[in-house]
This record gives structure tokens, sequence and C-alpha cells, in this order.
């Protein structure tokens, strides 16, 4: 079977807090998807372990999780995301062909989160 990688965000909130929000988030996972399994969400993930890495951006903790940090069939990994004061998404022009992801994902955070929260994530079976 294949694997997906599944995150989510979270504003500024305790370990225990972080936690908290991935069972919630699992919980969910479960019911969108009808606890059939395979699903390559976090439906498919035993727990969370919350760690003390902190990345500057969304992104950096994205590619971090996605990309090192994170194992098919085992806990998803929670980091925290503190943006500087100052760092700030670039504007886009109107009709402007290039697409940033980093950007889009610093913007979204920055708009749901502020300059502190949380992202977990999960290599999850599919």
């Amino acid at each position: 079977m294949g694997a997906e990688f599944d995150y989510h965000t979270c504003g500024k909130m305790t370990p225990d807090e972080v936690k908290a929000e991935f069972r919630k988030v699992k919980e969910q996972r479960e019911w969108d998807h009808g606890h059939g399994g395979y699903s390559g969400t976090f439906a498919e993930t035993p727990g969370v372990t919350v760690t003390t890495k902190e990345f500057p951006s969304p992104d950096a903790a994205y590619e971090y999780l996605d990309g090192e940090a994170c194992e098919k069939w085992e806990n998803a990994v929670a980091v925290r995301i503190k943006i500087p004061e100052g760092v700030e998404p670039k504007v886009q022009e109107s009709g402007c062909q290039n697409y940033d992801g980093a950007d889009d994902m610093l913007r979204a955070f920055l708009k749901r989160h502020g300059r502190e929260g949380w992202m977990f994530g999960a290599i999850c079976s599919s």
C-alpha cells in the first residue's frame, strides 16, 4: 500500500493542548473517511509526539515533517512555528502567474494563527 503526508496547523497552545487538538483532528478524519482504513490521513496514525523543534515559517516546518521527521505507521510529529517580526508574505500583483506555495502557506498561517503556533504531520497509510 501507499502513503500520503497529512498535516494540520493550530495556534499558540501548550504541548498538552496540541495533543488534545491532534486527538480531535484524528477523530474527525476517522469520521470523514468512514473508519475504513488506508485513508492517507491521521486516521491511520497511532498518536502524536510533541517535540521542542521550532521553525521560522510554516513552509520550513512542512519540509522538515514531510522530509525527515515522519515515518509511515509511526506517531505524527508536532513542531512549533514562530514567525519573526517583520516577515510577511510577498504581495502578488494582479494577474501574476507565479505561484509561491511558501508565501501562500505563510499568508494562511498568519491570518489563522498569528505569528506563533504549531504544525503536526504524519506519513499515513493509503
